[in-house]
């Protein structure tokens, strides 16, 4: 789930030889359940590194992402990297703070929260925005693109339907096996031993002893350049 998309998140900077000697990475979340999980899942991976924590600031709930805001919590002077967990509300402010002389060298966001503007970052930040993908690349590609004369592709809505036809066969299965034995448990177990291969908005659905989940991993990517942008993956399936 999400802190799954922090740990991703937190792992490719490290890979990437995190930011320059002496600059921070800043990571930049709302006091919520769903942004206290992007922050953890990034808090926990990038201290499993060996790195020195990251300057963190939690903001009010539906509170926006300002540049005022960025600039005060990368500072001056330094090139910060920005673990942004914000939709697309932000890019205006993040426009502000970045390329140039700006304070922030690359951005980290999340295609959940990006939803829809997943497919809209603006040309002037796609080199140094990375963006956490949980779902699978063939659900939206060179196939799907954004057009500035027409609507977005109402991408949330297509993996709210794709989810519901992935899980429709299983639970179809499992519950001709519980006749009358409606325990949780028992029904996971029955998962456990027969999970069909379905068709997901994610890229591969595994099952096993002790799991409550099915997706584990998520991608890290890039939007292409131009006016017909799409995702281009700069990562292999990370697993958790």
């Amino acid at each position: 789930g999400l802190y799954q998309e922090g740990e991703t998140a937190a792992r490719h900077l490290a890979q990437a030889g995190g930011p320059a000697s002496g600059d921070p990475v800043v990571q930049i979340y709302h006091d919520t359940p769903e942004g206290r999980a992007f922050a953890a899942g990034f808090r926990d991976a990038w201290s499993e590194s060996g790195r020195r924590p990251p300057v963190e600031k939690a903001v009010p709930a539906g509170a926006q992402a300002t540049r005022e805001l960025l600039q005060r919590a990368t500072g001056e002077g330094r090139r910060s990297v920005l673990v942004l967990w914000a939709g697309a509300e932000a890019f205006p402010a993040l426009e502000a703070v970045m390329g140039g002389g700006g304070a922030v060298s690359k951005v980290y966001m999340s295609a959940s929260l990006l939803k829809e503007g997943v497919l809209a970052v603006p040309e002037a930040l796609r080199d140094g925005t990375y963006i956490t993908y949980p779902y699978g690349l063939t659900d939206i590609g060179p196939g799907m693109i954004f057009e500035k004369k027409k609507a977005t592709p109402q991408i949330t809505d297509r993996r709210v339907s794709g989810k519901v036809a992935a899980i429709y066969p299983v639970l179809s299965e499992i519950f001709g096996y519980l006749e009358s034995n409606y325990f949780r448990d028992y029904m996971f177990d029955i998962v456990d031993a027969s999970m069909l291969v379905v068709s997901s908005p994610y890229e591969r659905l595994t099952f096993g002893p002790g799991q409550r989940y099915a997706s584990k991993g998520c991608y890290i990517v890039q939007l292409s350049k131009g006016d017909r942008p799409h995702l281009v993956r700069k990562t292999d399936w990370v697993f958790h």
